[in-house]
């Protein structure tokens, strides 16, 4: 409408909250603090996280204790059949993962796993795991498979020209 004037609005408008929208502004903040309270206790006590050891060696010493797994259980070139109970080793280097892992299924293993070069994300997605392999650091997650089967372990991290042919497996059987 042309010519029509508003009131100027009250002194000090910007400053009120009005009653009905302070409740909903609390409701907002407790939310808020009770959903940060949650994903800090979740990322300490949830099931998804996976369960881990940890111990530094150097990329060195890491290699050499998987050369003994390998000589100690090897079944085929670049294959070891891991005796129920006992640990495994994987290791990670520019482009493959060594070596390939025969596990019986309904047992509990501890696979230990570094990387000799730079950081790889070895990711078996059949199994819901993803890890971080860091050279220097070496970390052990316990998984008891309970489906037979081939399950491929590949890098979710960029690794260099030859990352999307980095693959390694983990064969499942009775």
């Amino acid at each position: 409408m042309a010519g029509t004037v508003f009131d100027p609005p009250v002194a000090g408008w910007e400053h009120r909250v009005p009653s009905d929208k302070q409740f909903f502004l609390w409701v907002l903040l407790l939310q808020s603090i009770l959903m940060i309270g949650l994903s800090g206790a979740w990322i300490f006590a949830g099931p998804q996280n996976n369960p881990t050891k940890r111990f530094r060696a150097s990329p060195e010493e890491f290699a050499q204790r998987v050369n003994e797994f390998v000589e100690k259980y090897q079944v085929a070139p670049r294959t070891v059949r891991v005796p129920p109970g006992e640990d495994a080793y994987l290791l990670a280097r520019a482009w493959s993962f060594y070596p390939d892992l025969i596990l019986k299924k309904g047992q509990t293993y501890t696979i230990w796993y570094s990387s000799v070069d730079v950081t790889h994300n070895p990711i078996i997605a059949e199994q819901l795991l993803t890890f971080q392999a860091v050279p220097g650091h070496t970390q052990g997650v316990t998984l008891t498979p309970t489906t037979t089967g081939t399950y491929l372990i590949y890098c979710g991290e960029y690794c260099g020209i030859g990352h999307q042919a980095m693959t390694g497996k983990i064969i499942v059987e009775d």
